[in-house]
């Protein structure tokens, strides 16, 4: 009975040692395994772009968890090693704690079997991100799709952009030579016109208020009555009738329209020899009174 007790006690050994091994070997080889899914996941994580750079964060979080889980597989397989060893300086004792240390199996076992399901929760994490991975690759494709249809009508914008400054600079120049034509037309008109600054009494200011009043010309200006004229010159600046006297600007306008210039350079000094008047020589920006001495006719 005893020789059958013992034979069967070093069975049940022999069959925990084996077990032991089988366990020891099928969990480094899984371990193993999970290394070359971390090498190839690594591998696949460096050639991805920049733009994945969020998810190589969180891929190389996730290596960082499967490493320290697997220092942990390896803590515990080294306690399992110390057990081990244990057993064997223990083993004649292993008669009275058999039972404890079948316990103590179940247990083992429960947590092998909390680690394979946690082992296949991570498998089921790495392929889940293997799939978020081809997901933005085909987001990159098309971003890049897109990318290339923006730089396309960006190309076309900037043709168009380059014909409407080329048709701008045809319109600046069209609109210099019209400027041009405009000013050389003022200038004809100018020229055309009569110049009532050699009227006596009369400055470039005042002159220019009479032609804004339509009276651009020695006939005009002579046909006009004098009460007209101050009464353009009182609406232009109530001072001007004390700076200017205007009733002798018809006659003198008169005699210009028939180009007797000899008369009314005459009149003009026998206006100025006769009796003292202020006659205004108004500045286009700022009216300046020059004092000159004349007779009134």
């Amino acid at each position: 009975m005893l020789e059958n007790l013992i034979e069967i006690i070093m069975g049940l050994l022999v069959g925990l040692f084996l077990g032991i091994f089988v366990s020891l070997f099928y969990w480094r080889r899984r371990v193993r395994v999970r290394e070359g899914h971390i090498i190839n996941l690594k591998t696949s994580m460096k050639t991805k772009d920049s733009e994945m750079q969020d998810m190589r964060v969180r891929a190389n979080e996730l290596l960082s968890q499967l490493k320290k889980e697997k220092e942990v597989l390896n803590t515990k397989l080294k306690e399992y090693e110390i057990v081990v060893e244990n057993r064997e300086n223990t083993i004649d004792t292993l008669n009275i704690q058999l039972k404890d240390y079948e316990t103590l199996l179940n247990e083992r076992e429960k947590r092998a079997d909390l680690l394979n399901t946690q082992l296949g929760e991570r498998d089921k994490n790495i392929k889940d991100m293997n799939q978020q991975i081809t997901e933005k690759d085909e987001s990159i494709n098309l971003l890049n799709k897109k990318a290339n249809e923006l730089d396309e009508k960006n190309k076309e914008l900037v043709t168009r952009v380059n014909k409407a400054e080329e048709k701008v600079i045809e319109l600046e120049k069209s609109l210099e030579k019209h400027e041009q034509e405009i000013k050389s037309m003022k200038t004809r008109m100018h020229v055309m016109q009569d110049d009532f600054t050699h009227i006596l009494g009369i400055g470039p200011k005042v002159s220019s208020i009479l032609r804004s009043a339509g009276i651009n010309t020695f006939d005009k200006l002579a046909s006009t009555d004098i009460a007209r004229i101050k009464e353009i010159l009182i609406d232009e600046n109530p001072r001007l009738l004390r700076l200017t006297d205007p009733s002798t600007w018809s006659k003198q306008a008169r005699l210009a329209s028939k180009g007797d210039w000899e008369a009314l350079s005459a009149l003009k000094e026998n206006l100025k020899g006769s009796r003292s008047l202020q006659i205004s020589k108004v500045d286009e920006e700022n009216i300046q009174p020059v004092s000159v001495e004349l007779e009134v006719i």
